[in-house]
């Protein structure tokens, strides 16, 4: 997420949505400060429905990839079938 926030932050004029969620006490100190000092065009809406999800997919110009931990791949797996350009 600190390499998301910081690209976020190089390219002012797009707008950057991270979807999900994960519990507070389960963010690293790191992770914690990189959101809190977020740029403006970096949005957290948390998690959302599967229905909101594929209209996210739909309407985006295109789906960033950045993980260290993604073991199956399944976001990436969504956004393909929903033929984002990447």
């Amino acid at each position: 997420m600190p390499d998301f926030i910081e690209l976020a932050g190089r390219i002012p004029d797009c707008t950057f949505i991270w979807f999900g969620y994960t519990p507070k006490n389960l963010l690293t100190t790191e992770i914690r400060r990189a959101m809190k000092a977020k740029p403006q065009n970096l949005i957290f809406p948390g998690f959302i429905e599967k229905e909101e999800l594929r209209d996210a997919f739909c309407g985006c110009d295109a789906f960033l990839f950045l993980s260290y931990e993604e073991t199956e791949g399944i976001a990436l797996n969504e956004a393909l079938s929903m033929k984002v350009p990447y």
